[in-house]
């Protein structure tokens, strides 16, 4: 079967066919992501005229060996790794290669993202020079068992090595100033991991899904950061930034004078069931509590002045919160699919309600809109299939896509103001909307007859 070739502008999107050897058209300039669906493939040469390669464009597994044209200004290869042309970085160690052991060559300084994707290598030694470690440039390398990383290091990616299933040890070197999000996800095997005194940067969800980890071992030297109960905090304790997903305890009382629970901090947390927040946290950062699966209750305080974006996301058995007064807006996604939730009482202050605030909340069936929500966003209700009868308040003047998307059991809605615009979808599935009561204040410019069955009631 031939190689066809699907070209647009000088990028190669898409090499299908069958065949061992990949020869790449001197017309591509640039290879772009998941480039090859070529299964037979062991070599891929590289032309003088490519001059971009998206660090996802060799994908495929089979491959063993990439040849860069020796005059490629931008690229070179050496034992068929991909590099830059002044051999600094490497970009791609193909995942094909059967070798169980590889050295990076002296000189380099930096490891690209995904660089070692999925390789079976099962130990790999990185030379002194080396700074940097990029976006999961090791994930998936599941029978990686060692890495000697070099006092040189200085920064971890994000999922640097997320899903290196065989690896239980690693040495983070002294040095070492930034730990991306996630590290190390799902590092199965892994049994510690302590983290130096030159840290200043920790992401979210370090050893998340890491079942054989139940402690943070962090050197006492730190001056950024500091370890309480297993629990990691900023160095003034200020903002508790992780709290390890494979913790045992079923309630946690959040240390008052904590005043930001960070992002992520508590993802995933999958044996939670109630947590205590105190007086004085003010902020609950992004995603801080999704996912965590079992968690029923929140005791939250009424000094907490912002919940960001899907703060509660994903968390399926939460039946009882209480929305302290002060908040102005609900965020984003910030009680998404809480499949649980059946009522939330929204307080005056609130003026805006963000996309998808609420949708897949399936068990929700009443919510007060307060009268000074102005705004309410798309798919807010969508799939809030037990809500049924909800008051739009005069604030707002548009109602958005998909906004009581999926509200199946909605038998009434009443609108108290001037609605302008309607968006797509807005009550599509909406089966039982038997009536819409307007105000006396709503003009009729919107044939609500068009949008569903519902009887329209202009008082």
């Amino acid at each position: 079967m031939r190689l066809s070739f699907e070209i647009e502008n000088g990028v190669l999107k898409k090499c299908s066919g069958d065949s061992s050897l990949i020869a790449i058209p001197s017309t591509v300039t640039e290879l772009s992501t998941s480039a090859f669906f070529v299964s037979s493939c062991k070599a891929v040469e590289v032309p003088e005229s490519v001059r971009i390669i998206s660090p996802e464009a060799f994908n495929r597994g089979s491959i063993e060996e990439i040849n860069v044209h020796k005059d490629n200004q931008h690229f070179m290869s050496e034992n068929g790794v991909l590099y830059t042309k002044d051999k600094k970085t490497l970009l791609c160690y193909p995942g094909g290669k059967k070798e169980k052991y590889f050295r990076v060559p002296d000189g380099a300084t930096t490891i690209g993202e995904r660089a070692f994707f999925s390789s079976s290598l099962e130990f790999i030694e990185l030379p002194f020079g080396v700074t940097n470690i990029g976006k999961a440039a090791f994930s998936f390398c599941q029978e990686l068992e060692a890495i000697d990383l070099p006092s040189s290091l200085k920064e971890i990616g994000a999922y640097a090595f997320m899903g290196c299933d065989s690896l239980t040890v690693i040495d983070l070197p002294y040095g070492l100033e930034s730990i991306g999000e996630g590290a190390f996800y799902r590092c199965k095997d892994l049994i510690g991991v302590e983290i130096p005194s030159t840290v200043k940067c920790i992401g979210q969800g370090l050893v998340m899904k890491c079942p054989q980890i139940t402690d943070i071992d962090l050197d006492k030297d730190n001056m950024h950061y500091m370890v309480e109960n297993g629990v990691l905090y900023t160095k003034d304790k200020k903002t508790l930034v992780y709290y390890h997903s494979e913790k045992m305890e079923k309630q946690f009382s959040i240390p008052n004078g904590v005043t930001t629970i960070g992002d992520g901090a508590f993802h995933r947390a999958d044996n939670l069931e109630c947590v205590e927040i105190p007086d004085s946290v003010k902020v609950i950062g992004n995603n801080a509590f999704s996912a965590c699966r079992c968690l029923k209750k929140v005791k939250m305080s009424c000094e907490v002045t912002e919940i960001c974006k899907r703060a509660f996301a994903g968390c399926r058995a939460l039946s009882e919160i209480k929305i302290p007064m002060g908040i102005d807006a609900i965020n984003e996604g910030v009680f998404y699919s809480c499949e649980s939730l059946k009522s939330i009482e929204i307080p005056d202050s609130v003026k805006v309600i963000g996309e998808g605030a609420f949708c897949g909340c399936k068990s929700l069936e009443t919510i007060n809109i307060p009268d000074g929500v102005c705004s309410i966003g798309e798919g807010a209700f969508s799939e809030c299939k037990s809500l049924n009868n909800i008051v739009i308040p005069s604030g707002i003047t548009d109602i958005g896509n998909r906004t009581f998307h999926q509200c199946r059991g909605l038998s009434n809605l009443e609108i108290l103001g001037e609605i302008k615009s309607v968006g797509d979808g807005a009550f599509i599935g909406c089966a039982k909307l038997k009536a819409i009561k307007l105000s006396k204040d709503c003009k009729m410019g919107i044939d609500w007859n068009l949008l569903c069955n519902a009887q329209v009631i202009h008082e």
